[in-house]
């Protein structure tokens, strides 16, 4: 039977661009669900085989790009999904990738004068680890006590880009909320700020950080 390797099948990112409608030597919009592209602003690179952003910084592979369309989360996973689409062999080196961790929980959490002006608690801005860092409130994505990706949002603006989120798909901010709200109301809201103003007032939400993510509120405990 003919083999597949993950680097073979990662050269299947025009295909899978020209099947979406993308061009390959010209900007288009950016497909992270978190950033609203109002002006073109993303890129495929032909010599690493992916796709970058230059607004918000977010750069994808055909793993990242088929994983979020299939809500996956494990690279095995992906890479079958892949393989399944554009392989047809038998894949081969499928190995377990650990899921990236960011040092934010330790260094974050620190009261800044932009959080209390959206009217954040120190307390809240302790609970969730957020800080200001070069320009940017930092709004790290927690799973199970680790920091599992960054959202970025520029509050100077001279600082560019505007967006600058960790590689990869954003997972569910503040997923724990679902199972601490059991039996009880659950508020979902599309970005970071608008459910840590609801998380302020008392009332247990979530963000999605992205339409992509909708299906992981069945699914996450």
């Amino acid at each position: 039977m003919r083999k597949t390797d993950a680097k073979t099948l990662k050269s299947c990112l025009p295909q899978w661009l020209r099947e979406h409608g993308l061009p390959l030597h010209k900007p288009f919009a950016c497909l992270n669900p978190a950033h609203r592209d109002a002006h073109p602003s993303m890129g495929y690179n032909e010599k690493n085989q992916t796709v970058h952003c230059f607004a918000c910084g977010a750069t994808y592979d055909i793993f990242d790009l088929v994983g979020q369309e299939e809500n996956l989360t494990d690279f095995p996973s992906k890479m079958k999904a892949v393989n399944r689409r554009y392989g047809g062999g038998e894949v081969i080196r499928v190995t377990a990738k650990p899921m990236q961790t960011f040092p934010y929980k330790e260094g974050g959490g620190r009261p800044d004068p932009y959080f209390t002006g959206r009217c954040l608690s120190d307390e809240t801005v302790r609970r969730f680890g957020l800080v200001v860092e070069n320009g940017y409130a930092v709004l790290p994505v927690f799973a199970e006590g680790v920091c599992r990706s960054v959202c970025r949002r520029a509050i100077d603006q001279h600082v560019e880009p505007r967006y600058k989120n960790s590689r990869g798909a954003m997972q569910l901010w503040n997923s724990a909320a679902m199972e601490h709200a059991a039996g009880k109301a659950l508020f979902v809201t599309e970005g970071i700020f608008d459910a840590l103003s609801l998380e302020e007032l008392g009332f247990p939400a979530v963000a999605l950080c992205g339409a992509a993510n909708t299906g992981k509120l069945d699914t996450e405990n």
